[in-house]
């Protein structure tokens, strides 16, 4: 199950039970039938969202006390790792439920810290390869962190919630591009590693002939003018499902202490996305694009172990 990375900033919901009840002063009777059938089509629509999946809630659970006061328990889900704010509701003992795992609040504070700048390396959107490769980096930094300072059974959860994250980017990646008219393209080789492209509709056909029209007076030549319809460009998504396996198996399962194996990923990386670069003409005259990405992971994982050492951690990954 994906973690919707949009719902992260989101405020957790309180509930107040009222000591009076609403008054009713609309005097039209509307069925209770015609009520649950227009909740149900908007939740569906995503115009309504359930305010306890917003609030990063599996479960809520309310047990009368009396003589004293209500004992509110909360399940939280993985989200708990990334949201802004810490969870509000505690166990009875001062626990909290994360997807069923109890943790004290000092574990449960090392844990958010490090996985909330873990996921800072992340970036949403189109996902390259390279994204990819941040995310198995951060998958096994996760694995590393956790074996080193939690149990068995909270090990499994902050596993779990990393795999989700990294599976809400790749829907929020679904659901951005699903917003324009993005169609597979057919630009040879290059299409074999990127294969999608945006299809152009009259208003941007139109915003892209008045540029032609400039660059034409200022070549001195006409340019093809662009009609609705025509497919223009690529979009830098990674659409080759082998190539992204075999980028991530690179990074999953490395130690990040030892630099040998550090060196050989990132030749292997180097490696392996040559074929793609080269039918992008991204390494014409030298190696610089693949240098740039591998570059970029040895800093996240610099950046990395200063998390773990900044939170005064006493492991390393």
């Amino acid at each position: 199950m994906a973690i919707n990375i949009s719902s992260l900033n989101a405020t957790e919901v309180t509930f107040v039970k009222r000591d009076n009840p609403l008054q009713e002063y609309n005097s039209t009777k509307v069925s209770e039938y015609e009520i649950k059938g227009k909740l149900e089509d908007a939740v569906k629509l995503g115009h309504v969202s359930n305010l306890l999946d917003v609030s990063g809630v599996d479960t809520l659970s309310i047990t009368a006390n009396p003589g004293g006061p209500r004992r509110n328990t909360a399940n939280y889900s993985v989200d708990a790792f990334f949201r802004k704010d810490m969870p509000k509701i505690k166990n009875g003992d001062g626990t909290y439920n994360i997807s069923g795992v109890r943790f004290t609040e000092d574990e449960l504070v090392k844990a958010r810290n490090f996985m909330k700048a873990t996921a800072s390396e992340l970036k949403r959107g189109t996902l390259d390869y390279s994204d990819y490769a941040k995310m198995a980096i951060a998958e096994n930094a996760v694995n590393s962190f956790a074996k080193d300072n939690f149990s068995i059974e909270q090990q499994e959860v902050l596993s779990k919630a990393m795999k989700e994250y990294n599976e809400g980017l790749i829907e929020d990646q679904k659901r951005s591009m699903s917003i324009g008219d993005v169609v597979s393209n057919d630009w040879g080789e290059l299409s074999n590693y990127y294969g999608k492209s945006e299809r152009l509709d009259q208003a941007r056909a139109d915003a892209l002939n008045e540029m032609k029209e400039e660059m034409s007076r200022l070549i001195g030549e006409p340019l093809p003018k662009a009609k609705a319809g025509d497919v223009i460009g690529i979009i830098t998504s990674a659409t080759n499902a082998d190539l992204i396996s075999k980028v991530k198996d690179t990074f999953s399962n490395i130690n990040f202490n030892d630099k040998d194996e550090i060196d050989e990923a990132m030749k292997k990386y180097r490696e392996l996305m040559r074929p793609a670069y080269k039918a992008g003409h991204y390494i014409e005259h030298d190696d610089g694009a693949l240098y740039r990405d591998t570059d970029s992971f040895m800093k996240m994982i610099g950046n990395l172990k200063l998390s773990l050492s900044s939170a005064h951690i006493d492991c390393s990954i």
